[in-house]
């Protein structure tokens, strides 16, 4: 008995020191996402926006969540704190159609009362920036995924036979303020 509380206490510790590390971005008491790092990278543009997440669900509903669902309600980057252009705009654009195996491999699947790590494409920036060394760089930021995010790409047949499934939406607002560090 004593050797099960060490090990349900260790395993606690450990739980909680890891979440602390990591940047809580919504305010949601039973559907908690967590940013891996606290920067982003000032990345090139076959990889913008991708960053790490632990996304925690401790409710008792399975939810959805595209991967590239999340877009910008506000974004802004600061050099040593004055608000930054981009050197490079963000094309604005439609997005593309998924074929069912796209559509599979984008949209998450968060069973009730489980943890995972994923990678979401937050479009929370303009475009890209000129980011050097010697100063200090940061991004404030809003984005939403609504209930209308999964149909973004096309997914409508996959995202409807979930919903018939029992599935929800993931429907919040991710929100923070992280490092912006120049791509080595």
């Amino acid at each position: 008995m004593r050797n099960l509380i060490f090990k349900i206490a260790l395993v606690t510790l450990f739980v909680t020191i890891k979440v602390q590390s990591q940047i809580l971005l919504n305010n949601e008491s039973c559907f908690k996402i967590y940013m891996n790092e606290d920067n982003m990278i000032n990345d090139s543009p076959s990889n913008y926006n991708k960053n790490s997440f632990l996304i925690i669900n401790n409710t008792d509903k399975s939810y959805i969540i595209n991967t590239k669902g999340f877009m910008e309600k506000s974004g802004e980057v600061y050099k040593n704190g004055e608000i930054q252009t981009p050197y490079l705009q963000k094309p604005i654009s439609k997005p593309a159609d998924w074929d069912d195996a796209e559509c599979r491999e984008n949209i998450l699947l968060i069973p009730p009362g489980k943890s995972l790590n994923a990678i979401l494409y937050l479009s929370i920036l303009r475009g890209w920036y000129k980011v050097d060394d010697d100063s200090e760089y940061v991004v404030n930021f809003e984005t939403e995924h609504t209930k209308q995010s999964p149909y973004y790409y096309g997914c409508r047949k996959y995202v409807d036979s979930l919903l018939t499934k029992g599935y929800k939406i993931y429907d919040g607002t991710l929100k923070g303020k992280v490092k912006l560090i120049p791509y080595k």
